[in-house]
């Protein structure tokens, strides 16, 4: 592979260009915002949090031109994790394998008030990436 561009030396522009054997050209995974539900649910309910993974095809620009199409990610294991409101850090509460179409989806316990994110690890030549969180606030219903 080569690396290629132009080069400006003051008065023109020159080819460029490089052998790129030891340049590894990396894609950045997207993982959009986790929908978790409502916002607000009962304390001990089912929580369905889905999300997708897609990365950008290089091959192929949208209408406009002016970026990368992102396509579905499949076969690639996600971790959906949570932060408990208060606190500062995130535990892993199962990972899930993307579908075909790039969806991940799982079903939770809630239990308490946090919030829930995607965490992609990464695969060849795609990096990692961390999706933005989703609040979810949990009321306790005393009867």
């Amino acid at each position: 592979m080569r690396i290629a561009g132009y080069a400006y030396d003051g008065a023109k522009y020159d080819l460029y260009s490089d052998p790129a054997d030891n340049v590894p050209l990396l894609k950045k995974a997207g993982l959009v915002t986790p929908n978790a539900g409502p916002g607000t649910i009962r304390k001990g309910s089912s929580l369905n949090v889905t999300g997708k993974l897609t990365y950008p095809d290089w091959n192929r620009l949208d209408v406009g031109g002016n970026s990368f199409v992102s396509v579905a990610y499949a076969g690639q294991p996600v971790s959906l994790e949570f932060r408990k409101a208060g606190t500062t850090s995130y535990t892993r509460v199962r990972t899930v394998t993307s579908a075909a179409d790039g969806t991940v989806r799982t079903t939770v316990t809630a239990d308490t008030s946090g919030t829930w994110r995607w965490s992609f690890g990464g695969a060849g030549v795609v990096v990692a990436s961390v999706s933005p969180d989703a609040k979810v606030l949990v009321y306790n219903v005393r009867r």
